[in-house]
């Protein structure tokens, strides 16, 4: 995963445990140091016009129990992915160091079921060249074309979990200017044979049905 996806991630289960954890240990402060009465009244605001609204022991215990149990499964959730994320990053540190250099290549591009802050995080797989067995996965937000080679560093006992050593947002901004060169070449080269067709009808060296004919096939090869 990309380091921007990791840090939106990191915002939120930081923010769902800083702010439901404290409200639950509050009311089960408020819960167990005082022996609030129970009471009914008509709740205020334009939303809660004569609903009825209740406060005492009852719930606090019940918001308490509520928001702390909110809060420590998104904490452990957080350190779940705090521990993996540290493990990884321990084992990519090691390959980028130390690991065996490969030319790995793109295969398959595809949107996952993620999206963070309103993007859908992108699921970039790929073989490494010459190395049975070898392959990489990257998650993050840039779309990389297939075909497209990167530099990578593996385990050559395990070449199955290679890390790309290249900024992949970079590897596809530069792709995408490669492949708008690429077709504004094409365009030029077929306009340029479809002007010399034209001054080969104009001189009456081609047919009509002759340029007809090779007019199709120049347009045809362009797409």
């Amino acid at each position: 995963m990309s380091q921007s996806a990791k840090k939106v991630l990191w915002i939120v289960f930081g923010a769902q445990v800083l702010w439901s954890l404290p409200i639950g240990l509050f009311f089960v402060w408020r819960w167990l140091a005082f022996d609030d009465p129970e009471r009914s009244y008509i709740c205020s605001g334009s939303r809660s016009s004569g609903k009825v609204c209740t406060d005492g022991e009852t719930t606090n215990m019940a918001l308490g129990i509520v928001f702390s149990v909110i809060g420590v499964i998104f904490l452990v959730v957080t350190l779940l992915f705090l521990t993996s994320w540290l493990r990884r990053r321990a084992r990519e540190s090691f390959l980028r160091t130390h690991g065996a250099r490969g030319v790995g290549v793109v295969t398959e591009v595809a949107p996952t079921s993620t999206r963070v802050n309103g993007r859908t995080v992108m699921k970039v797989e790929g073989e490494i060249l010459d190395v049975p067995g070898g392959r990489f996965v990257w998650h993050g937000f840039a779309v990389v074309p297939p075909g497209t080679q990167v530099n990578v560093a593996y385990d050559p006992g395990e070449p199955d979990d290679a890390v790309v050593l290249d900024d992949l947002k970079k590897v596809a901004s530069s792709a995408i200017v490669r492949e708008a060169a690429a077709q504004r070449d094409r365009a030029d080269v077929m306009l340029d044979r479809l002007a010399q067709l034209e001054r080969l009808r104009g001189s009456g060296s081609l047919t009509e049905a002759e340029f007809d004919r090779l007019k199709a096939e120049i347009i045809g090869d362009a797409r």
